[in-house]
């Protein structure tokens, strides 16, 4: 990565293309074209990520090249599987992403994942990161190299991993402003248009639900400049990342309402011909944790507490992590985890992630046209009256 310019310039191309009104799948394959000018890689698979769970939900992938890398198996590697580098433990490091070489002390053929998928198709180098924003992972990205090039040194690994935030915004907003306009999302959440003067143009019933009970419903003035504010400074940040002006910031905020609810406004440009058309979407939506998809609780008939300690079974925590984020001791913990066994059929978390995986998570999965909703788990499952019923 010697050519810092270069690097500084593919950067403010992906920073844009991350706050550009997209959907995910034109989204996650417009940055890999800019990011092959930097990190010049042979395949790849970029997948979208439920917060919740850590399940992978949709792929866009270009790894012809791997017929050995085998869809389900790259599922099974991920959740049942031993291996380096997993996508759930580097969402939770201090640099989410690393390479395969470094992981394993210059040894890959120490990692299944190497053995069984990558080399026998003559791949000897992989880099892999995830897309974190606000503690929530919403994209994991993998790239290989074959073995007549370098391996991923950790200068590109840094790069790589310094764009996930923008990137995870960028997943994010698509991921609800696809919902609103398919209607897969309820009427808390909205979506407001701008022109390039900075005038409503357009909003949907969600947004206009908030706009009114702001602006309306008590008559305070402080409450309209407060949200009036909020818009105009995302859409004004989403803007200047158009014109060149890189940001470390992301074009988002947080605002309450009078009734005391918490806003998220996420904004993102809006383009007509693959050109910037100075409008600038803003999206609206209460703003709440990352909780595990609603199917799996009715599916296993899980409390609240104990749907919180499977969240952080899935995504690779030990019960003292557990304790900590739930405000649980750890032996309180363990007592909610052997509900749980009772309650799903199975003896160890282990099994646990290979029941979710096997009954809720892999037949949507298979199902590519399934969309996602803005928790990112796949839509069509709310739909589900008789969920699976536990063994």
């Amino acid at each position: 990565m010697r050519d810092t310019q270069r690097a500084r310039r593919v950067r403010q191309e992906i920073v844009r293309l991350a706050h550009t009104r997209s959907d995910s799948f034109a989204l996650r394959q417009a940055v890999a074209d800019r990011l092959r000018k930097h990190v010049p890689f042979d395949a790849f698979c970029w997948w979208t990520t439920d917060p919740a769970t850590m399940f992978l939900t949709t792929s866009l992938a270009e790894w012809w090249e791997m017929p050995s890398a085998e869809c389900l198996e790259i599922h099974r590697n991920e959740y049942l599987v031993e291996d380096f580098n997993k996508f759930r433990d580097l969402a939770r490091a201090q640099v989410r992403g690393a390479s395969l070489a470094t992981a394993t002390g210059g040894k890959p053929e120490r990692s299944h994942r190497y053995r069984e998928m990558m080399r026998p198709d003559g791949f000897e180098a992989e880099l892999r990161a995830t897309q974190v924003v606000d503690g929530a992972c919403w994209g994991a990205l993998a790239l290989y190299r074959r073995g007549d090039r370098a391996a991923f040194d950790q200068r590109e690994v840094e790069f790589v991993a310094t764009l996930g935030p923008h990137v995870a915004e960028g997943l994010r907003t698509s991921l609800l402003a696809a919902a609103i306009e398919q209607q897969h999302s309820s009427d808390t959440s909205g979506l407001v248009v701008l022109d390039a003067d900075g005038h409503i143009t357009a909003l949907t019933a969600g947004a206009a639900r908030w706009v009114s009970e702001i602006h309306g419903s008590v008559g305070r003035r402080p409450s309209e400049h407060r949200i009036s504010d909020a818009i105009w400074a995302v859409a004004a940040l989403a803007r200047g990342l158009n014109d060149g002006n890189e940001s470390s910031r992301l074009p988002r905020a947080r605002v309450r309402t009078d009734s005391g609810e918490w806003l998220l406004i996420h904004a993102a440009l809006l383009e007509r011909e693959g050109r910037s058309s100075g409008e600038v979407a803003v999206m609206i939506e209460l703003a709440r944790p990352v909780q595990i998809a609603p199917l799996l609780i009715r599916a296993y008939g899980l409390s609240e507490r104990e749907s919180d300690v499977v969240t952080g079974v899935l995504q690779g925590h030990s019960t003292e992590q557990i304790a900590k984020a739930t405000y649980l001791s750890p032996y309180t913990v363990q007592d909610y985890l052997k509900s749980v066994f009772e309650k799903t059929g199975v003896r160890s978390r282990r099994e646990l992630v290979a029941k979710m995986f096997a009954e809720q998570h892999w037949p949507h999965y298979g199902d590519g046209d399934a969309p996602l909703d803005t928790d990112g788990w796949f839509a069509q499952s709310r739909s589900i009256e008789n969920p699976t019923p536990t063994s």
